[in-house]
């Protein structure tokens, strides 16, 4: 059974594994530990028995959620991980009164913006040149948002 739970100082290796199954350049394990910390951020796993499996992070300033990251081991995508780490985010959007809520998503991960947009997510923009890919080049990031007013 999947649970969704705060994240915990003893699920930093396990999340930066993650993070770095799921991009070319992961938030290292200092930048973790520092979102973890923040007060303004909410910072939660998904888990498999004991094996964390996802993670989500937002920030909430004032009336806006702005999701900063979110993955998933490989071998648990497309089971419904990353929906019930967004339903926990939106209750907590709830909570806090978020009225709008705010991503970037590499214009390449197909698979990711057909999830925000089965959300409710749409597209906004395109911020050029946004991600740094390990070889120097970079990619589009795809800004999309939902208002929940």
């Amino acid at each position: 059974m999947i649970t969704i739970e705060k994240m915990k100082k003893e699920y930093i290796d396990e999340v930066y594994e993650i993070d770095k199954a799921s991009v070319p350049i992961p938030w290292s394990k200092n930048s973790i530990e520092e979102e973890m910390n923040n007060i303004l951020a909410k910072f939660i796993v998904a888990k498999d028995g004991d094996i964390v499996i996802g993670f989500a992070m937002c920030w909430f300033i004032m009336d806006e959620c702005h999701i900063g990251n979110l993955a998933v081991l490989p071998s648990y995508r497309n089971q419904g991980v990353a929906t019930k780490l967004l339903d926990d985010l939106l209750k907590e959007c709830d909570e806090h009164g978020t009225n709008y809520l705010l991503l970037e998503v590499r214009v390449s991960n197909t698979p990711a913006i057909n999830l925000y947009k089965k959300l409710g997510f749409e597209e906004s923009v395109v911020r050029k040149h946004y991600y740094k890919n390990p070889d120097g080049t970079y990619e589009d990031a795809l800004i999309m948002s939902k208002d929940r007013v």
